[in-house]
């Protein structure tokens, strides 16, 4: 298993380091981040990826659950960035994603901001994404610590 955990406070930046780890195995620079992702994750990704002068095609928010994010993928994309469940809370079937994210070469990162939830639905690593970042603050609270225990990226 490959790991990238350097510069990783949470699942944020997480996402942002799985994104640019996408962009160094594709050899391309367009994300494609869905409108139901954290704004926070969306942000951050976009800050990194403003730094480094990549692309960055952020979908637009549908509180319905309903965009088309297998339209915006095409061949300079180098990833797709999915949260099931979504912000809204929608949970989301990652395998058409991940069929065209990969016909088209590019990786597929799957997040997630409520470990807990894993528990209840499939993992998006049984839907066979490339590459998951996590926030864990929910596993911290048992210690009692200040701030998140955990973000990485894998790449499968």
């Amino acid at each position: 298993m490959e790991v990238a955990n350097a510069s990783v406070y949470d699942g944020s930046t997480a996402t942002a380091e799985a994104v640019l780890m996408a962009h160094r195995i594709t050899k391309r620079k367009k994300a494609v981040l869905a409108g139901n992702l954290h704004p926070h994750y969306r942000e951050t990704v976009e800050t990194v990826s403003g730094m480094s002068e990549h692309a960055v095609v952020a979908l637009p928010p549908r509180p319905d659950g309903a965009e088309d994010i297998l339209a915006a993928i095409d061949s300079g994309t180098s990833c797709v960035v999915v949260q099931t469940p979504d912000v809204f809370g929608h949970l989301h079937d990652l395998r058409p994603i991940a069929e065209k994210a990969h016909a088209a070469g590019a990786l597929l990162i799957a997040v997630f901001t409520e470990v807990v939830s894993l528990g209840l639905v499939t993992p998006p690593g049984e839907m066979a994404p490339i590459s998951w970042s996590a926030k864990g603050n929910r596993s911290a609270m048992r210690f009692r610590s200040v701030g998140h225990m955990l973000g990485c990226s894998r790449r499968a």
